[in-house]
């Protein structure tokens, strides 16, 4: 303690030694003012992590939802796919034994040609394109089924589905040298006949306009033969 009667030398002593208790105190808190911080800046990288994991949980999870979902409305979709696939090719062999619809098209030459000049021949109908591999592979064999058999009352008529129309029609029927009528015809039409989903697709219609045969594909030249020929 220093009194009113200290001397000069015990005031600065006195001095001295709370400068070092101060200071001394001083580092203490520093050192646990850092202490402190040190923690908290673990902590935080802690809970920086903790939210990392968090965040990259919560979107796995929301990955794993998003592709079952996907896969769910994918599955369903293919199911309806399917079967509104198997209704129309239902519905395309159900043409078997009913008479050919009624049309009203126009051929490569620009006229208009109905169902009507055909009766009393037998037919073979065939939706085609000019994109579709096994259409092109049926069509040499309609050239020479036409050119054998048209004398005995048959006819080739083929009907393209090419969204271009005559287009892309007329020139493959020059490369081909197509020797029947060709006509363009659109969805509307092939409702008509069950709907037409696939390509090729070949009715066979006897000289009563009765549709004897349906073919959905390619199939064996000799086939197509056999089903003309019992009708002649």
């Amino acid at each position: 303690m220093v009194g009113e009667d200290s001397s000069p030398a015990e005031i600065g002593r006195s001095i001295q030694a709370h400068a070092r208790a101060m200071t001394a105190m001083s580092q203490e808190l520093g050192s646990r003012i850092d202490a402190a911080a040190s923690k908290l800046s673990q902590q935080a990288r802690m809970l920086k992590i903790l939210v990392w994991l968090l965040a990259i949980h919560a979107g796995f999870g929301f990955l794993v939802m998003a592709a079952l979902g996907s896969f769910g409305v994918m599955g369903y979709l293919a199911s309806r796919q399917a079967a509104v696939g198997m209704q129309v090719q239902s519905d395309s062999a159900a043409m078997v034994g009913k008479l050919l619809p009624g049309f009203r098209l126009e051929d490569q030459s620009g006229t208009q040609v109905t169902n009507r000049e055909f009766e009393g021949k037998v037919v073979l109908l065939n939706f085609w394109a000019t994109w579709c591999g096994p259409c092109r592979t049926e069509m040499p064999w309609f050239v020479e089924f036409q050119e054998r058999y048209r004398e005995s009352g048959f006819t080739v008529l083929a009907v393209s589905m090419d969204q271009e129309g005559w287009e892309v029609v007329r020139p493959f029927i020059e490369q081909q040298g197509l020797n029947f009528p060709v006509f363009v015809g659109d969805r509307d039409f092939g409702d008509a006949f069950g709907g037409v989903n696939v390509l090729p697709i070949t009715f066979i219609v006897d000289r009563t306009g009765k549709i004897t045969a349906r073919h959905r594909g390619l199939v064996k030249k000799s086939e197509y033969e056999k089903e003309i020929e019992a009708l002649l």
